[in-house]
């Protein structure tokens, strides 16, 4: 894991924020499809995918919502450089990434959700 960012609660969303950012890799249940994505607001942005809230977006047609994979940075510019960094790689270069960190390919939004992003099991 790379440098964990401030985490906090906004009156706005009632939703944990990040001063800076985060890269995730979500999958479908049978781990068949993978996505790349950087945001700002990690749980706001696994709940616009698991929502399906842009109707036509390559996650909702392939029922992509399983978070396997998320990294935190200290700002939004490093988030968005390893996603760049993430995507140019082949598709064996993001499973070995996703294996050496959740070899299961658990979702961890639940994790996150009850323990928060800093005592996920992931991310010890």
């Amino acid at each position: 894991m790379e440098a964990a960012a401030s985490v906090l609660r906004t009156p706005r969303s009632n939703k944990r924020l990040s001063m800076g950012g985060f890269v995730y890799i979500i999958t479908n249940k049978y781990n068949t499809a993978l996505y790349v994505g950087s945001a700002t607001d990690l749980l706001f942005r696994i709940q616009q995918h698991k929502n399906k809230a842009y109707k036509s977006s390559f996650s909702a047609r392939y029922n992509i919502s399983k978070l396997v994979y998320f990294e935190c940075f200290n700002s939004r510019y490093e988030a968005y450089q390893r996603e760049y960094q993430i995507k140019s790689g082949s598709r064996a270069k993001k499973i070995a990434l996703i294996i050496k960190a959740n070899p299961d390919f658990d979702d961890l939004y639940d994790d996150i959700v009850l323990n928060g992003i800093e005592k996920s099991i992931y991310n010890k």
